[in-house]
């Protein structure tokens, strides 16, 4: 789950060492019409105003050894990121 300011952003994910997403903000939100795992939309208010913070958000990724995720700013000047999560479960040996 990723909130920024802006759409200037691209999430690159490697599972077991290969990678398997390397998408900008655009990207998500195309490929996120056709898949439930998968959203990106502009965030709204109670009141259904923009808040002016845009979510992309990537569920239920299955990996063996390791996850790796990047979020990479594409723009030109800086960016804060306001949230970056992850949620995962560790294996039991």
């Amino acid at each position: 789950h990723v909130r920024s300011p802006n759409t200037d952003f691209r999430v690159s994910i490697a599972v077991d060492g290969v990678s398997v997403f390397n998408k900008t903000y655009d990207e998500i939100r195309q490929i996120s019409q056709s898949s439930p795992e998968i959203s990106a939309f502009a965030e709204l208010d109670e009141n259904g105003d923009p808040t002016g913070h845009y979510v992309a958000s990537i569920r239920n990724i299955p990996y063996e050894s390791s996850i790796w995720v990047r979020v990479q700013n594409t723009g030109a000047g800086p960016v804060t990121f306001s949230q970056l999560f992850a949620k995962y479960t560790i294996k039991g040996e």
